[in-house]
């Protein structure tokens, strides 16, 4: 039900939704916003948390970044704390601000995968952890089966592609004069 890929956030995203592409899954994505403004407003965190909350009683698969702002009110659900009533369906608790703990349904399809980097601050959270199922996606844990002929053609590839994003960054940074 909940997921933590710690890793490249691009990579782990790329190999997430060509897993979930051939199961003919199609996640919903949100991305938290980088903005002081936005991680300090109240009312960007409550929009975030409905969104999701509208996901869980779909029960779309959702795939979060940076929301660090949103997971503490995930607490019950990330826990799987749930609440069954007669009608066999299950309920969780949400905190929304100090006093608010409305009580949401949760489709038995939904699931969750949270993408984070080893150096971000998520990480410092150990109760925040205990929630998840976590993986470390890497390129040694990936190419670990591979010969040392094939890690190398992956890697010179890889390379390729890097340096050929790098100059495009380059040109279009000197067509437009980005400083």
């Amino acid at each position: 039900m909940s997921l933590m890929l710690i890793s490249n956030p691009v990579m782990s995203f790329y190999f997430l939704q060509n897993i979930l592409l051939k199961h003919n899954v199609k996640p919903k994505i949100l991305i938290g916003s980088k903005f002081k403004n936005d991680l300090l407003n109240k009312d960007y965190t409550f929009t975030i948390l409905q969104k999701i909350l509208y996901y869980v009683e779909k029960g779309q698969f959702l795939i979060l970044q940076d929301l660090e702002s949103v997971y503490p009110a995930l607490f019950d659900l990330l826990n799987q704390n749930f609440l069954y009533l007669a009608n066999k369906k299950r309920y969780t608790k949400v905190a929304v601000g100090n006093v608010n703990r409305p009580t949401v349904s949760v489709h038995e399809n939904f699931w969750c995968a949270v993408l984070t980097e080893e150096k971000e601050s998520l990480l410092d959270n150990p109760p925040l952890l205990n929630r998840f199922e976590k993986h470390n996606l890497s390129f040694d844990v990936l190419f670990d089966n591979l010969g040392n002929h094939k890690q190398k053609e992956v890697f010179d590839k890889v390379n390729i592609l890097e340096k050929f994003f790098k100059n495009t960054c380059n040109i279009i940074k000197n067509d437009y004069n980005f400083s």
